[in-house]
């Protein structure tokens, strides 16, 4: 699995994009990103209302234009995963976590595939997170070493040993339903459990 999770060991040519975007994505939204946290209990998930609705098409309007691209899907033999919202955790949690950031795949896109490329990064405080454990409408789906090395977070972090913080993995569209939740959950050293994102989406 850990080499899976090294971007340099991708066979095909878009391997290169996707190892300078791991590599360098850090992004100054990942600091300057000022969400209001909310009340949240031990090992649970708390949404956060977006402050702009994700969807402003009429619910009857956005239900057609889904199963017309299903059966345009079916037809073709062409798969589509559509990431309807990305909520973000891990900064909410000081105690816990430095902080750590989902980069992809990002909110209000379509990608289109049999495999959706994921990576992020996620620092903890004071234990050290090993796994992230990838979590389908409450049903444990994998398990992903964080043994990427993310060189902009350990410009951001030089007091920090010089330990691999970011993760990357492929998911199979094939395994996910048609629609539900994502959960990232990190899985600390010391056996705690806290989650660090959810992804709602839509498969075609």
């Amino acid at each position: 699995m850990s080499e899976q999770a090294d971007p340099q060991d991708l066979g095909h040519e878009s391997s290169k994009v996707t190892h300078n975007i791991i590599s360098n994505s850090l992004d100054l939204k990942d600091w300057l990103e000022q969400i209001q946290p909310e009340d949240r209990q031990a090992n649970s998930v708390q949404r956060l209302a977006p402050s702009v609705p994700p969807h402003t098409s009429p619910p009857w309007f956005t239900t057609l234009h889904r199963w017309i691209r299903r059966v345009l899907g079916q037809v073709r033999g062409r798969r589509f995963i559509e990431i309807l919202s990305v909520e973000q955790f891990a900064h909410q949690t000081p105690e816990l976590f430095w902080n750590g950031w989902f980069d992809s795949p990002q909110a209000d896109t379509t990608i289109e595939g049999a495999m959706v490329p994921m990576w992020g990064w996620v620092i903890g405080k004071p234990s050290k997170v090993t796994t992230v454990r990838l979590v389908i409408n409450q049903t444990p789906l994998d398990e992903i070493p964080v043994n990427v090395v993310r060189p902009g977070v350990h410009k951001a972090y030089p007091f920090l040993p010089p330990d691999p913080f970011g993760y990357y993995y492929q998911l199979c569209v094939d395994k996910l339903p048609d629609a539900g939740s994502l959960r990232l959950d990190a899985i600390f050293e010391d056996g705690k459990v806290e989650a660090i994102a959810l992804i709602k989406f839509y498969r075609y």
